[in-house]
């Protein structure tokens, strides 16, 4: 009797989704729109709402590229700037024809709008998530300094990164320059990170857990017909950000009030001393791996 209830027993385990939110740089580059497509159909991908914007004016970037790839493409011979450049466009007008062309809802691509409605986001995705992300954006606000931080568009959507990734949370997909690599730098995204003071650590490769996840995200690359673009040279990179705040911030009511706690501060109140808001990137930090 015992056997026959043990032989007809079913369990079917349903591996979660990776969510993963793409670095615009790495969206940009050539291998960033077939990469796109091909891991959207097996990964939760996101794409930072700065991203639609650049999309918004592809000339202005055209003509000047160092706004979307940093002041090292000045020194570049004229030759090398305009393969660049050209590179550029073509991705720029192969992801505007990409958005324009499919439906949201079957591009399998999300994103964050001003409200939930207008965003294209995973079935069941929490309501407070625009919410995180704004608060959490916003606090690194004080991180783009001057006017001209305020303005770049590259900084501006890092930002944003940030922001998504620990508001989801989700891993980035990011990329190792060969000249970082030549030089043994971080990734550009990781750098200007750790600028805004959330430092980025490199994970030994024999770090048996990083092997372990490293050789997941290596069969979806496989299963979804991308290993190629690695032999091809793409550095692909995945960077973990650790956020202990995001999970606290939320839109509703302080818990605290309703129980009439009020020596409890809400996670947005001033400090005790009448300093600032309290820093949501407190104690941040990030964790980098190359695949």
């Amino acid at each position: 009797m015992t056997g026959t209830l043990v032989s007809d027993l079913s369990i079917t385990l349903t591996q979660r989704r990776w969510a993963c939110v793409l670095d615009p740089a790495l969206a940009l580059s050539s291998y960033g729109l077939p990469l796109a497509k091909q891991l959207s159909e097996l990964m939760e991908l996101w794409i930072v709402r700065e991203f639609w914007h650049i999309l918004d004016n592809p000339q202005f970037y055209v003509e000047q590229p160092e706004a979307l790839l940093g002041e090292q493409i000045e020194v570049l011979p004229l030759t090398e700037r305009q393969a660049l450049s050209q590179q550029m466009l073509r991705s720029l007008q192969e992801w505007e024809r990409l958005r324009l062309r499919v439906d949201p809802t079957t591009r399998n691509i999300n994103f964050l709008a001003d409200v939930m409605g207008e965003s294209c986001v995973p079935a069941g995705a929490d309501s407070d998530l625009i919410w995180r992300w704004e608060s959490l954006a916003q606090g690194l606000d004080s991180c783009l300094q001057g006017p001209s931080a305020r303005t770049d568009t590259l900084m501006l959507a890092y930002r944003d990164l940030a922001a998504l990734a620990a508001a989801r949370p989700a891993c980035i997909l990011t990329l190792r320059s060969g000249a970082e690599a030549a030089q043994n730098l971080p990734p550009k995204l990781c750098s200007t990170l750790q600028r805004w003071h959330i430092p980025c650590q490199e994970i030994d490769p024999h770090n048996p857990i990083a092997a372990l996840e490293r050789e997941q995200l290596r069969h979806v690359l496989v299963h979804a017909g991308a290993a190629k673009l690695l032999w091809a040279g793409l550095q692909l990179v995945v960077l973990h950000l650790v956020v202990p705040a995001a999970a606290t911030v939320s839109s509703g009511q302080d818990w605290a009030d309703g129980y009439g706690f009020p020596q409890i501060d809400p996670i947005d109140s001033v400090e005790p001393d009448g300093g600032d808001r309290l820093n949501l990137w407190q104690g941040a930090q990030g964790f980098w791996y190359l695949v």
